[in-house]
């Protein structure tokens, strides 16, 4: 008799929990390693330079983003495989609101490859350096804004499973409102890049300890699942 293979929940959860540090990794050496420090604001030249001189550094990043970004997909799945007891549908939501977000990210990753490519492709040689310069920034900076959208869709996926996980209690009540504060916070962040460049800039570093919070619960899931203990109904 054929028998569907079925995780356990507990398998369910270290897994994400693994995937989860495992993107985090990730994305740390791509964002703040390399985009955040060598992708200069407002200065082509600076930026073509950077580029240049660690092109092998900027392809790893590529890399890098293109797996966390995948890994995100199984992420999604195990998120609703452990989550569906607290609600089905919105736990389905919020695999839908990662899964999109996985999307957005990936389509826009496009722009940071094409930065890259502007500066280092010989095909690209004959364009005048200052307009490759400054297309290749461009392309950077659409990338940087894409990834603002798409952590908008991020945030209502945060928000959502904070919320299930304060359901299940499967971790700390106080865990699953530090990531459904986290949620909100980046969904009111990165709406302020496009709305208040200036306020965004003034309340990113608290932004950024919010977001850790995601971590901190792969972290717990690895080392310390739990079970769901949703309260049983009273017949009425």
């Amino acid at each position: 008799m054929d028998k569907t293979f079925e995780p356990s929940e507990t398998t369910c959860q270290r897994a994400v929990g693994l995937v989860i540090f495992i993107i985090a990794g990730l994305a740390i050496f791509a964002e703040m390693s390399v985009r955040a420090t060598l992708v200069i604001s407002g200065d082509a030249g600076a930026t073509a330079a950077n580029v240049i001189a660690n092109q092998t550094l900027f392809n790893g990043a590529f890399a890098a983003y293109l797996l966390a970004y995948t890994l995100d997909v199984p992420v999604a799945v195990l998120f609703f495989r452990i989550l569906k007891s607290a609600g089905e549908n919105l736990s389905r939501l919020a695999m839908a609101f990662r899964l999109v977000y996985a999307a957005i990210v990936v389509a826009v990753l496009l722009n940071f490859h094409s930065g890259i490519d502007l500066l280092t492709n010989p095909a690209y040689a004959a364009l005048d350096q200052t307009v490759r310069q400054d297309l290749a920034l461009q392309a950077f900076n659409t990338f940087e804004n894409g990834f603002a959208m798409s952590l908008v869709v991020f945030g209502f996926h945060l928000l959502l499973v904070g919320w299930l996980f304060f359901r299940t209690r499967q971790v700390p009540r106080w865990l699953a409102t530090l990531v459904a504060l986290a949620g909100v916070a980046y969904i009111v962040d990165n709406l302020l890049v496009f709305l208040a460049p200036a306020l965004h800039e003034a309340i990113a570093p608290f932004v950024m300890v919010l977001a850790m919070s995601e971590l901190v619960l792969g972290i717990w899931l690895l080392v310390a699942p739990g079970h769901s203990r949703m309260p049983i109904a009273q017949p009425a």
